[in-house]
C-alpha cells in the first residue's frame, strides 16, 4: 500500500470475544505497520493489531476513555524488509486459562515469549466486530498507515482458527506457504480479501463485506508464492536517514553536507542475468546514480555514494561511468527528472550494460554474450572477488545513491510493472518464462530479480 491508502468500513453487531484475524505481510520495518484496527483512540472502544516502529509485534486493546485494557507485544523483532510474514491471530475471551484468549502465530509457529504480557478479562468484549470503523492499513483517526504489501487477509467472525487452516509446509522447499482456498466460515463481519485487480476492496468470502478504498492501492506481482527485490531499508546509515515510501520501491537519499548514501536491493545477484528500471523522480541537480555493489552495508556505514569502491559499477546523471572512484567521461548520454535507467547485468559473462529510456549508451548489447558489445565494464566475479572488509557481503546488489550535496529520489521497478503507484506507461517485453513487467524491452535471457527466478535462473 502507498502512503495514506487503506480500506475501511463500519462494522455491524457480532461477536466481539471470538475471532480469528490472518494475513500475509511484507513490511516497512522500523516504522508503524498497521494491519488490521477496530474503532478510534478515546473516542471509542479500540483495537489493533500492527508491527509497531521497533521491530516488535502487538495486539492492544483500550476502552473508550482510552485505557488499556490488554496488551501483548513480542519480545522477538521483525526487521526483515525482503520477507513475508503469516501473521494469524485467534481470539476467544471465553476461555478460561487467560493464555489461551490471545494466541499469535507467526509463519505457523505460535508466539509465547512477550515482553509485555497482558490478557483480556474473560468474557471481554473487543472493537472487532461491533458498530464501530474497521480499518485495513491504519488507525482510524490517525495519519499512521501500513506503508508495505498484504495478501491473503481473512477475518473470521465467531470462530478462533489454527494456522494450519491458512497456511502449510510445502513438501519441495519446506518453508510455510498459503493455502489460496482455506475451509473458514466467516460470520456476519468476516472477509476474504484477496486485493484483485479491479476489485481491491471485495470481499471473496461469500458475506458481501466489501471494504471501501482511500488513497492509491495497486495491485503487485509480489507475492510470498514470488518475493520481488525492493529497496533495503536496514542498510541505514546513523544520521540523514533515506526515505523509503510505497513498500520500499521509492527511495529518496540523505540531504546532508557530505552523505550521499540511499540503498541497496534487497535480493542479491551471484550468477544469472538480471535486469531492473529506476525511474529519476524530482531535481536531477545532485547527481542520481545507478548501478551494482558489493558494498551496501559498507557504503551505509560510510555515507557514501557507489562508484567510490573496487566492486561498484555505475551510471551517473552526467553521462559518466564509474568504477573504484574512477570516472569515464563522455561515456553516454546525461540524464534528468522522469528518464527511466535500465541496468543489465550478466554474471555468466561478468558485463554490465546501462540504458536511457531504452536505449542502450555507448551502442551496448546485452544478448552478445562473452564478447561484451558496448558493456559499460567488465566486472569482477562474485567467486573472484575479495570476500573480506568491504566486500564481505559476497553477492552483487543493484544500487542508488546521489553523488552532489542534497538529495536524490528514484522508483524502482524490479518486475512489478509500477514506479511508484504509477503503472508503467508502455509495457515492453519480458524474457521466455518471466512475467515481470517492464517499461521498456528487457533483453532476452534477463530476468527480474525475484525468489522464483533466482531458484530458476540464478
Amino acid at each position: 500500500m502507498a502512503t495514506s491508502t487503506y480500506l475501511s468500513r463500519t462494522g455491524t453487531s457480532g461477536n466481539q470475544k471470538t475471532f480469528t484475524f490472518a494475513g500475509w505481510f511484507k513490511i516497512q520495518p522500523g516504522v508503524q505497520n498497521f494491519c488490521w484496527t477496530a474503532g478510534v483512540y478515546s473516542s471509542t472502544i479500540m483495537s489493533q493489531i500492527y508491527f509497531e516502529s521497533d521491530y516488535k509485534f502487538n495486539i492492544n486493546h483500550y476502552d473508550s476513555s482510552g485505557s488499556q485494557q490488554s496488551a501483548l507485544e513480542t519480545t522477538r523483532l521483525f526487521r526483515d524488509p525482503s520477507a513475508w510474514y503469516h501473521v494469524v491471530v485467534a481470539m476467544d475471551t471465553t476461555q478460561s486459562v487467560a493464555a489461551d484468549r490471545t494466541k499469535l502465530y507467526i509463519n505457523g509457529v505460535q508466539e509465547t515469549v512477550f515482553t509485555t504480557e497482558s490478557y483480556p478479562a474473560l468474557n471481554y468484549d473487543t472493537a472487532f466486530n461491533t458498530t464501530v470503523s474497521q480499518s485495513i492499513g491504519r488507525r482510524d483517526g490517525s495519519t499512521t498507515y501500513y506503508d508495505g504489501v498484504m495478501a491473503h487477509l481473512h477475518a473470521a467472525d465467531g470462530l478462533a482458527y489454527a494456522p494450519t487452516v491458512f497456511g502449510e509446509v510445502d513438501s519441495t522447499s519446506g518453508i510455510w506457504i498459503a493455502k489460496t482456498s482455506p475451509s473458514v466460515t466467516y460470520g456476519t463481519n468476516g472477509g476474504f480479501y484477496k486485493f484483485a485487480s479491479g476489485a481491491l476492496g471485495t470481499d471473496s468470502s461469500g458475506e458481501g463485506n466489501n471494504m471501501t478504498v482511500t488513497g492509491t492501492m495497486t495491485t503487485t506481482k509480489d507475492t510470498p508464492d514470488n518475493n520481488y527485490a525492493t529497496w533495503n531499508p536496514l542498510y541505514m546509515p546513523t544520521s540523514d536517514f533515506p526515505v523509503f515510501t510505497n513498500a520500499n520501491t521509492t527511495l529518496e537519499s540523505q540531504d546532508g553536507s557530505g552523505d550521499y548514501w540511499g540503498s541497496g536491493s534487497t535480493l542479491g545477484m551471484t550468477t544469472g542475468k538480471w535486469y531492473a528500471e529506476f525511474k529519476v523522480i524530482g531535481s536531477s541537480t545532485n547527481k542520481p546514480s545507478f548501478g551494482i555493489t558489493q558494498s551496501p552495508g559498507k557504503h551505509a556505514y560510510d555515507t557514501n555514494w557507489i562508484g567510490n569502491k573496487p566492486y561498484d559499477y555505475v551510471y551517473l546523471s552526467t553521462g559518466e561511468k564509474v568504477s573504484n572512484d574512477v570516472p569515464t567521461s563522455s561515456w553516454g548520454d546525461t540524464f534528468t527528472t522522469d528518464d527511466i535507467i535500465g541496468v543489465a547485468v550478466d554474471l555468466d559473462n561478468n558485463k554490465i550494460y546501462f540504458a536511457k529510456n531504452g536505449t542502450w549508451q555507448a551502442s551496448g548489447d546485452p544478448t552478445s554474450g562473452s564478447t561484451g558489445t558496448g558493456a559499460a565494464y567488465t566486472i569482477t566475479s562474485v567467486a573472484a572477488s575479495d570476500m573480506t572488509g568491504d566486500n564481505a557481503e559476497g553477492a552483487y546488489y543493484f544500487a542508488f545513491s546521489d553523488q552532489s550535496t542534497g538529495s536524490a529520489t528514484t522508483s524502482a521497478n524490479f518486475g512489478n510493472g509500477y514506479f511508484g503507484t504509477t503503472v508503467v506507461s508502455s509495457a515492453g517485453t519480458s524474457s521466455s518464462g518471466d512475467d515481470s513487467i517492464w517499461e521498456y524491452d528487457c533483453p532476452t535471457g534477463y530476468y527480474g530479480l525475484n525468489s522464483t527466478n533466482l531458484a530458476t535462473y540464478g
